[in-house]
């Protein structure tokens, strides 16, 4: 891989192009956005939230949403059961496809996985619960392991 040079006049002759925002002000398509904070926090649930807006184009927890766009979430930490009752509290909504996983899959392994699922279904949201549960093997305080794996998922979210 080599540097690619970019032309300031190039530049400050055109517009820069618009941030394709998939949540406005919160995720951009082909980027990778974590929500984090403490256990219980209710992260789970705004992402879940996120995606049903995202799904059915539908402004979701505050935030506008600008079109109704292809979710796909692989859930590693609740399960079926609480993956149907979490849906079914937002009335199912078209357009989003759900994976649970059981606890030998290991996200750094199986990249390849998301870049296929994400390909086929046309994906512009791919919400991935937890990290800590998908990357079983990892350690989230090693600085280069993890920049390893967000560097992974940053080439699937850009594929």
């Amino acid at each position: 891989m080599s540097l690619q040079w970019l032309s300031l006049d190039v530049l400050k002759a055109t517009s820069p192009p618009p941030i394709p925002w998939v949540v406005e002000g919160v995720a951009a398509r082909g980027c990778v956005t974590m929500i984090v904070g403490e256990p219980g926090a209710g992260k789970s649930y705004l992402a879940l939230a996120f995606a049903a807006g995202v799904a059915t184009g539908q402004d979701a927890a505050g935030f506008t949403i600008p079109k109704r766009r292809n979710v796909a979430i692989v859930d590693a930490e609740n399960g079926q059961n609480e993956i149907h009752r979490r849906l079914a509290s937002l009335n199912y909504p078209d357009g989003m496809k759900v994976a649970v996983t059981d606890s030998g899959f290991d996200v750094e392994q199986n990249l390849y996985q998301l870049e296929e699922a994400g390909s086929e279904l046309g994906t512009d949201l791919m919400v991935l619960d937890s990290l800590r549960t998908l990357w079983p093997t990892g350690d989230e305080n090693e600085s280069d392991a993890v920049t390893k794996l967000l560097t992974g998922i940053q080439q699937v979210a850009r594929s």
